[in-house]
């Protein structure tokens, strides 16, 4: 019972950016949702910008669950919190890539920059599924 109840939490991460991908296509439709000029000279910059973030925000997604309660004040009060904040904490490190190939296409950053951020962050959740698992089974045994 308790990983269906995390993979429910993770598979909402893992949902979101395919959505991502959706709204970026409706935002490079004609209209007035439109997103700005793409492919201007800033496109480059705000993709190198953006991808150096994606590389910390994937190393914190693995180094922060893993240390977070040692520097917390509040501690997790049983094992099935200190693993709901793990889970949160981890998807929410490996999500945000996907955030920001999504808000690229307003900046002007070309399609494929928008979509190798989306599917840096999709092959960080997937990758991540196995880690929740473990830590699910982990918790069981408590």
């Amino acid at each position: 019972m308790m990983r269906a109840k995390y993979l429910v939490i993770h598979g909402a991460f893992l949902f979101a950016v395919p959505m991502y991908f959706c709204v970026y296509q409706i935002a490079l439709l004609p209209g007035p949702l439109a997103a700005g000029s793409l492919g201007g000279p800033q496109s480059k910059t705000f993709y190198l910008m953006f991808l150096a973030i994606a590389m910390a925000q994937a190393i914190g997604g693995l180094l922060v669950p893993k240390f977070a309660d040692r520097f917390c004040k509040k501690a997790p009060k049983t094992p099935q919190q200190a693993l709901l904040n793990r889970c949160i904490q981890q998807d929410a490190f490996f999500e945000a890539p996907a955030v920001f190939g999504l808000i690229g296409v307003f900046l002007g950053l070309l399609p494929w920059q928008s979509y190798s951020l989306m599917a840096i962050s999709i092959c960080l959740l997937a990758a991540g599924t196995v880690r929740v698992l473990a830590w699910a089974d982990e918790t069981e045994k408590l």
